[in-house]
Formats: structure tokens, sequence, C-alpha cells
């Protein structure tokens, strides 16, 4: 119940359990054996494999990235209820945050500092980037997936129902948009 973030590498599943009251938990599923590898987590949300490791976001307040590494979850950064994560090949990673002023964060592996790309969000959920660069990110209140553009902010696509997760597919150039509906999401 109440998975939310999903990351395959080789045969082996990566899953978010997004519960509350720090009973979340970051699993994998291979060959049927499901393992808990971290407990205790505060609405563990957005999961991706960032150079090779699990890589999510907990969906409460002040709260660390974290990649899990060695059997452990390491910190990666800090955020406020973060939700949203993608990464790039040279090991950038974006993080959205689904608050009624949230950011979109950019945490630069070379450097290791992390940059506001855009701020003042209303409950931004999803975000992905191309290797191109282009980046997306969703905000559900306003029922539009936007595109950054040369710095610029412009819509991508308008008339959605609270899009939520995004998918950037770079063999096909193209997003993939979930919408968080309880009916009728498409």
């Amino acid at each position: 119940e109440n998975v939310s973030g999903l990351a395959f590498y080789g045969e082996t599943l990566y899953a978010t359990l997004e519960n509350r009251h720090h009973d979340g938990k970051l699993i994998s599923i291979k060959g049927g054996k499901l393992t808990v590898l971290e407990s205790s987590l505060q609405k563990p949300d957005g999961l991706i494999l960032w150079l090779g490791f699990p890589t999510y976001t907990q969906e409460f307040d002040r709260s660390f990235v974290y990649a899990f590494r060695n059997g452990k979850s390491e910190p990666i950064f800090p955020a406020n209820g973060a939700e949203g994560i993608d990464g790039t090949e040279n090991g950038d990673l974006f993080v959205v945050e689904d608050k009624p002023s949230g950011r979109l964060l950019k945490y630069s592996k070379k450097s290791g500092s992390v940059v506001v790309l855009v701020d003042g969000l209303n409950q931004a959920e999803g975000v992905c980037v191309m290797e191109s660069g282009t980046i997306y990110y969703a905000e559900k209140s306003s029922d539009t997936v936007f595109q950054i553009v040369k710095g610029n902010v412009v819509p991508f696509v308008s008339g959605l129902t609270k899009p939520a997760y995004l998918y950037c597919d770079d063999s096909r150039d193209g997003v993939w948009i979930t919408e968080d509906r309880r009916h009728f999401g498409r």
C-alpha cells in the first residue's frame, strides 16, 4: 500500500512507501523477495536511481534528499517538502518542493552546491530533465506543466487536472505526465 516512487535497476525494483507518522519505507524487490532497506521515514515520495543508487525525497517539512549507499541512507542536501526528483548522467539532481511557496532546486554533484532555479511555486509535484538540459516541472495548483527555456519559465502544456509525476523520455524526445486524481486520472 501507499507506493509512491518506483525505480528499476537490473532485476531489482525499488519503491518508496509514502506513509506518515514515520512509518514510511524504502524497499527493494528481487526474485519475489521484499527487503526493507530503510524504515521510519516520514512520507518518502520521489525516487530515482542516481549514479546507480536509490535516491529519494521525503515530502515532510525540512528533510534531506537521501541516497541509499553501502547499506545506509546518506544525506545529499536539505529541502522543504521535497517531492519530485530527477537526475542527469553528470550527477546533477533536480528536486521540486510541494509547498505553497515551493522551489525548484538543482544540486551540482561537481561543486556540491544547491541553486534555486525557480521559487514561489504552488504545489509543485514532479520534475524531469532531458539530457539536453531542458527542465520540466508540474505545478498541481495551476494545472500546468512548465518548461525552462534559456532561463525563462514558459508553459509547456496547460489544461491538465492536477499534473503530478513527470518522466522525460530522451529516446522519444517526449514527456510522460500523470494526473494526481482519485478518479479518472490520465
